[in-house]
């Protein structure tokens, strides 16, 4: 349920690489580069701020209750097309 609801705070396209990097089975780099129209040497640090905000949401959902922070959705990815 934390999971879940960490997930959903992060924009649409940290929600969309994250959810391309762990699906079976696992896509290429180049196809995840292709469907979310990024260079593909983004896509490794973009991974790792991605998995820093999910764990910061986590780490504010516990804290809270299960609340989180009341803060915005944000991330570097906004304002990029979501996944085709």
């Amino acid at each position: 349920m934390l999971m879940r609801t960490a997930q959903r705070r992060l924009s649409r396209r940290d929600q969309d690489l994250l959810t391309l990097l762990v699906i079976e089975p696992p896509l290429p780099y180049t196809e995840i580069s292709r469907r979310l129209g990024m260079p593909i040497g983004s896509i490794g640090p973009t991974r790792a701020r991605c998995f820093a905000r999910l764990r910061r949401e986590l780490a504010a959902l516990e804290a809270n209750g299960g609340y989180g922070t009341g803060r915005d959705r944000r991330g570097s990815c906004r304002g990029r097309p979501a996944m085709v």
